[in-house]
């Protein structure tokens, strides 16, 4: 065990007071570094009421920075303002980030990697461990010409500069040697998202959640449920197969895809379970279906569902796209099956296959429940705790 050494996590919002794949696999990592006997702070916006500094019932630390106006519009993107806000956030606190061992920080929002980068003496003698979840490169310019090159020159900057002053950690392997071709000699690391296996394996189906698939994750737009819907619609149409679906989560997108759903004549079909608040319960509904869906053409690569899903013997079917989930994880035609076309039409044909081969179907679900067994937090919390404790690397 670890005795007194200090781990500062520096991300813009904190996990659990705002959901997200990011902050949960911060979490869930810290909260086991705080077990083995690190003292743990996370260093955020105040999103909680009350005191801006408390330590939660794991031991974190959590200290509140001022400022918080939210990570999306109301049309579900991210607010072009909010990576500014945040560094500005971190300049007027003054804080010494000097007084830890380690500090262990988010790819986003980005600019306040660049300020550690541009002036390093503000770390002190802090060894510098950053998550980086996906790399856009040409994605950048699809949002914006303007801010979409500074994007990119941004995340090229960081790939190179980031390696040569700590450790940056990649969630997938895909992004993995995508950075390692931009940066041959730099700490690179691959560390996979994580499950609580011993949860998942306690949980069990529940009748009122049954269904042939499952999707979950934030309903927004880029993550196309709409493409399921219209699936499940030609299903009906071509092959006179009523597949019924749960869709879990919440976003923008909710009130129109309910919409749609009336008007393709699918209320009977598909359930809207908004947002679920007991992990145990996403599980409870994960196990009383058959396929996994995710649909998602702007995905990070990694995704903690992902691996929830193949613990609940969950075949994944995915869009094999550039920004999707990182098709080496899904592992096609052994736990999940990619679809190479991004339509509506390729998607019906994918779940059809599996639905009228149950002796494929078990082939998957048995490739999918060895697939986690590799994905569990306390074995990822151990690959972290290699990173903390390598040497500070000297400054080129």
């Amino acid at each position: 065990m670890v005795s007194g050494k200090k781990l500062l996590l520096v991300y813009d919002v904190s996990y659990p007071h705002v959901e997200g794949g990011g902050q949960r696999r911060m979490y869930e990592v810290a909260s086991r570094m705080k077990a083995q006997g690190y003292d743990v702070d996370w260093l955020c916006f105040q999103t909680w009421d009350g005191d801006p500094s408390f330590t939660d019932k794991s031991g974190i630390r959590y200290i509140g920075l001022p400022g918080y106006r939210g990570l999306y519009r109301e049309d579900g993107s991210r607010r072009g303002r909010e990576p500014v806000e945040f560094l500005m956030a971190l300049l007027r606190s003054g804080f010494r980030f000097k007084d830890y061992d380690i500090i262990w920080s988010g790819q986003w929002p980005m600019l306040h990697l660049a300020w550690w980068m541009l002036f390093p003496s503000v770390l002190g003698r802090a060894k510098l461990v950053v998550d980086w979840w996906e790399i856009w490169g040409s994605t950048w310019f699809s949002y914006s010409r303007k801010f979409g090159l500074i994007g990119f020159l941004l995340e090229k900057f960081l790939i190179h500069r980031l390696p040569k002053a700590g450790t940056v950690v990649f969630i997938a392997p895909r992004a993995y040697v995508q950075a390692r071709q931009m940066n041959p000699q730099g700490r690179l690391a691959l560390i996979h998202n994580g499950i609580d296996l011993s949860a998942i394996k306690s949980a069990l189906p529940d009748p009122d959640w049954a269904s042939d698939i499952v999707y979950l994750g934030r309903l927004k737009d880029h993550k196309r449920v709409d493409l399921l819907l219209l699936a499940l619609e030609r299903l009906n149409i071509e092959h006179n197969c009523r597949v019924t679906a749960c869709i879990v989560g919440d976003g923008p997108e909710m009130a129109a895809l309910k919409e749609m759903t009336a008007s393709l004549g699918l209320t009977g079909q598909v359930k809207f379970a908004g947002a679920v608040a007991s992990n145990n319960t996403v599980y409870e509904i994960l196990l009383s279906s058959k396929i996994f869906v995710n649909p998602s053409v702007k995905e990070g690569g990694g995704s903690i569902t992902l691996f929830e899903a193949f613990a609940c013997g969950l075949p994944v079917v995915a869009f094999d796209c550039k920004d999707g989930i990182d098709p080496l994880l899904v592992g096609d035609e052994v736990s999940g099956k990619l679809v190479k076309n991004v339509t509506a039409a390729a998607l019906s044909e994918a779940i059809n296959g599996l639905l009228v081969n149950p002796g494929r179907l078990e082939e998957l679900r048995n490739g999918a429940l060895s697939a986690s067994l590799r994905h569990d937090w306390n074995a990822i919390a151990q690959d972290y705790e290699v990173q903390f404790n390598e040497s500070k690397p000297s400054e080129p």
